[in-house]
């Protein structure tokens, strides 16, 4: 149904419509940073900044890569 958030972060109050973005989350917590760039090895929590970060050996206009 719409605005239902049934993944409860179990750390903090916060709660999410499905398990991939509770997953994504708990990194805040944890610290993990799964996602590494293979050109200079910065690592990223979520995969969309390791993607905007790759950016800028491709070249492309300085983009902030949320580190």
């Amino acid at each position: 149904h719409k605005g239902e958030r049934p993944f409860a972060c179990p750390r903090c109050p916060k709660t999410f419509r499905d398990k991939q973005t509770l997953t994504d989350h708990q990194r805040v917590h944890t610290g993990e940073k799964p996602y590494k760039c293979s050109e200079c090895g910065k690592a990223y929590r979520q995969k969309q900044g390791l993607n905007y970060h790759q950016r800028v050996h491709q070249g492309s206009p300085a983009v902030p890569d949320g580190s």
